[in-house]
């Protein structure tokens, strides 16, 4: 059985290497064509490890993952605005998604979860855009949820395929 420390430090190093795994993600889905007419909209590919986290961490570890992928995501690619849209967004659908995975005991399902954070990082963004742009963005809201929802369904189902190969051989200690 490891030692106290030992499994704080096999936390950290897999956390690390999840902030590591959604960086690289993060950055290939940037070099990726734009997905259809819709600016902005993305498949959220980062967001596999935000949400392998919130199955595998406790909260806090979570949102240290999410706040260093807004973080570094936006210092590698040299853009500020994109930072202020990837924390208003990160941050509105983490705080949707950690009640599900916490406490639905299982009734909501990854892909549902996914989904819903899908749907809030939108909301968060569009929210954002507007508050910068001082204007109305609103119209543009029904083809955000409706890409959010579809992207946020493979990234569950991506999550839903992962998560079960990850947990066998994830001993937190």
């Amino acid at each position: 059985m490891p030692s106290r420390d030992e499994g704080r430090i096999r936390r950290w190093a897999l956390l690390a290497i999840m902030l590591a795994c959604a960086l690289v993600l993060g950055l290939v889905e940037r070099a990726l064509p734009p997905i259809g007419a819709l600016p902005g909209v993305r498949l959220g590919l980062p967001n596999v490890a935000i949400l392998l986290a919130l199955y595998l961490f406790p909260f806090p570890q979570a949102l240290a993952l999410t706040l260093g992928k807004c973080v570094l995501l936006a210092l590698l690619t040299g853009s500020f605005t994109s930072l202020l849209y990837s924390l208003a967004g990160s941050l509105l659908a983490l705080g949707a998604m950690t009640p599900l995975v916490r406490f639905s005991r299982g009734r909501v399902g990854t892909m549902g979860v996914s989904v819903v954070g899908a749907v809030c990082h939108n909301m968060g963004q569009l929210l954002c855009a507007s508050a910068l742009m001082q204007t109305f963005l609103f119209p543009y809201l029904p083809l955000l949820l409706a890409a959010g929802a579809m992207a946020g369904a493979a990234v569950g189902l991506v999550v839903a395929v992962v998560l079960p190969r990850i947990k066998p051989v994830w001993k937190p200690g």
